[in-house]
């Protein structure tokens, strides 16, 4: 009991804390559906906290987060049937984390990360038609780096490129 006490006391505290700060904002659609709902900074008039955005017909086509109009935290992208589309992440309003995209299917199509605002490490791209890998390589500093292989449609190796700074330095076709 006491610890279901703490946890609303904090929670009232948050949230008063919070309206000291932002306004609450929705706007409609024109068939009268929510058609975005979040806050606004007091002070500095930008989007700030929580947004959630929705198709016309209800379902949530984003969840995005802000502090004083800056990207930050996770962000949620769905389709209109309301499958998961894309999630990606930010911190003072550039990309970091993983980030990863899928088809309406549900397959996920391509997976990579973000470093200090640029692509970083492995990334991986995949057929939309059939889930089998389309091209692998990885960045550094947002520049392609390393070795890239690109694949046929049926899974067979195309070609394997060489990068260096972002510069295509070797090209590779099978025989």
């Amino acid at each position: 009991m006491k610890s279901l006490l703490k946890i609303l006391l904090v929670s009232l505290v948050t949230t008063c804390a919070f309206s000291e700060i932002a306004t609450p904002f929705k706007s409609l659609h024109a068939n009268g559906n929510l058609k975005e709902i979040g806050f606004y900074h007091k002070k500095t008039h930008q989007k700030h906290g929580q947004w959630t955005y929705y198709f016309e017909n209800g379902k949530i086509k984003q969840s995005a987060g802000y502090i004083e109009g800056k990207n930050e935290g996770e962000w949620k992208y769905f389709y209109e049937n309301g499958g998961l589309w894309k999630i990606n992440y930010y911190k003072d309003g550039r990309p970091v984390r993983k980030w990863k995209e899928y088809l309406k299917s549900g397959k996920l199509i391509r997976i990579g990360s973000y470093k200090s605002g640029k692509r970083s490490g492995k990334w991986k791209k995949y057929w939309s038609n059939n889930g089998k890998l389309q091209k692998t390589g990885s960045f550094k500093l947002g520049k392609r780096e390393g070795e890239w292989k690109h694949y046929f449609n049926n899974g067979n190796l195309k070609q394997t490129v060489h990068y260096k700074n972002g510069n295509i330095i070797k090209t590779e076709t099978p025989e």
